[in-house]
This record gives structure tokens, sequence and C-alpha cells, in this order.
């Protein structure tokens, strides 16, 4: 089981590793990781946010819609935007990647 405090701890080390990895890419040095990694999703009473779903605040419709933003492969490298673009149509591809499996005990 992940404790509220190592999955904060391990959110702090993606956010420094992607501030250290991309910081020399022009198309990504201006993100703030620290804001686009919401650590609220990690605190009690929240959730992670379902890929379809509308970003809604108090009740309000803000206008966009959770979307596979980027990959990285296992290499380390990003996905290609026309990589990206096939990957992000395939609901099915993105759902079975990110699904989180029980493990099966004999």
């Amino acid at each position: 089981e992940v404790t509220t405090q190592a999955a904060l701890e391990l959110r702090a080390a993606l956010v420094a590793e992607l501030d250290h990895a991309l910081s020399s890419d022009p198309e990504w040095d201006q993100v703030q990781w620290g804001g686009a990694v919401d650590e609220e999703v990690y605190r009690s009473g929240c959730g992670l946010r379902m890929l379809g779903s509308l970003k809604v605040k108090k009740g309000n419709f803000l206008g966009r819609l959770y979307r596979v933003a980027a990959v990285v492969e296992a290499n380390g490298q990003p996905l290609s935007a026309a990589d990206l673009e096939a990957y992000a149509a395939n609901q099915h591809r993105i759902l079975t990647d990110v699904s989180i499996h029980p493990a099966v005990h004999s």
C-alpha cells in the first residue's frame, strides 16, 4: 500500500526530474511542472481525473477536457507529435496502458 506521504514524495521526485530533464527543451521549458502534476489527487478525499472527463470547479464547467498531453517512453524520450496524436486517438489502448491491475496471488 502506498501512503499519502509516499505518493507526495514520488510526485515531488517526478516534478524535479521533469524540471531537470525538460528544462532545455523549448517545447517544454515554460511548463510549471509543480502545477501540471497536481498534488491534490494524492490527498485524502481526492482522486485521479478520468480521461475524457470535463474540468469542473465548484459546479462550473471550465471548458477543458482531460486528455493525454504527453507520453514519455521507457527510454526517457517523449513520443513524437504524430505518434502522440495517434496514441491519444486510441482510447482502448490508453485505458489498457493506464489501468491498475491488482496483483494475482495464488
